[in-house]
């Protein structure tokens, strides 16, 4: 997504689109209306590196009873509009789950749960914050490093991705993400709405 960004200082992040001024996109996950969790993008520039610190926090409470939760803490480093390193840990609802990524010529190796994957280098997380995303033909996904092959359609307003990733996403003037939407797994409709 962030391919055709040049990384600089801090006026320089400000400016790329997709990324606010202040450094932050915050928002409220909605299951079916109810709020559910946070999701949170933080940006930073240090020197020629881009990061892209993800954190998302999840529980959905059943009759006053804790039925899911999902804890989520990704960091993408960036250099001159190439992605450097990925990692990540997970909690899926007790199942834990950590993915360390780095370039290595052609294609990002590392491990996941400390078994060795490797990917394309060309490959785009799936953290969805910048617009291009919505163009990609394939993406990484943050949690297991995954291929997840996909096809963006601009709709009437908004993107959808559909294949191994089925996703509608929101962009507001400045390219920035606005709203997510999806069919979660029990049949539920899940929105990450911005603040």
């Amino acid at each position: 997504a962030v391919l055709l960004l040049l990384v600089g200082s801090v006026p320089a992040l400000a400016a790329m689109r997709g990324v606010p001024e202040s450094g932050q996109l915050a928002f409220t996950v909605m299951r079916n209306g109810s709020s559910i969790g946070r999701h949170i993008y933080n940006f930073e520039s240090k020197g020629s590196l881009q990061i892209v610190r993800v954190q998302t926090r999840i529980l959905y409470v059943l009759l006053g009873i804790p039925f899911y939760r999902f804890e989520h803490d990704s960091t993408e480093v960036w250099q001159k509009g190439h992605l450097v390193s990925l990692t990540s840990t997970t909690n899926d609802d007790g199942k834990l789950i950590d993915l360390n990524l780095q370039a290595e010529g052609s294609s990002l190796s590392g491990t996941l749960n400390g078994k060795p994957l490797t990917l394309e280098k060309t490959t785009l997380p799936a953290s969805l914050w910048n617009p291009v995303t919505a163009k990609a033909t394939a993406l990484a996904d943050t949690v297991d490093g995954g291929r997840l092959e996909i096809e963006g359609k601009a709709q009437d307003g908004y993107f959808t991705l559909s294949g191994k990733l089925n996703r509608d996403l929101w962009y507001d003037e400045e390219g920035r993400l606005a709203q997510t939407r999806f069919t979660a797994r029990d049949g539920s409709e899940i929105r990450y709405v911005r603040d």
